[in-house]
């Protein structure tokens, strides 16, 4: 459920979302779990209301203003390979993208300690938003680097 809820979470579209849960419902009942299903739907209804009630996030905010940037919509590494630098070479592509482009890199996550380690890569917290009993959601910006003046000229 967790992989269709970040994939629902990405979207930010509530409408979306209601039809999303009816195909979830509609296959439930095939396989003969509506029940179970259905308090899974409904937790997820319930999640997207948080998302809502949270605040608008960064990108959003971003998008209002029509600004460009580089959206990191998710950075896994499976555990065994996990502490060899994996995430910072990942995040590193993004960061050098966005200062040949001249624009910001965001990402949002779940988690503090996920967002202790991208502030450690360099990115810096530019909001929280409280989800009530889903936590918190951190977005988190890269500014590009400042062009020297050198380079300028």
């Amino acid at each position: 459920m967790w992989d269709l809820t970040k994939v629902l979470l990405l979207k930010r579209d509530l409408i979306h979302l209601k039809l999303a849960s009816v195909q979830i419902f509609e296959d439930a009942r095939v396989a003969g779990k509506v029940e179970a299903q259905a308090v899974g739907v409904e937790r997820l209804m319930r999640f997207a209301m948080a998302i809502k009630k949270g605040g608008k996030s960064l990108q959003e905010r971003m998008d209002k203003e029509k600004k460009h940037y580089i959206f990191v919509g998710m950075v896994c590494v499976c555990e065994k390979y996990q502490g060899q630098g994996y995430m910072r070479k990942v995040m590193d592509i993004a960061f050098a993208e966005g200062n040949r482009l001249h624009v910001p890199v965001i990402l949002e996550t779940d988690a503090r300690s996920k967002c202790d380690k991208y502030v450690h890569l360099g990115m810096e917290l530019a909001g929280t938003r409280d989800l009530g009993e889903f936590g918190k959601m951190y977005d988190l910006i890269k500014y590009p680097d400042a062009v020297p003046a050198e380079a300028k000229s």
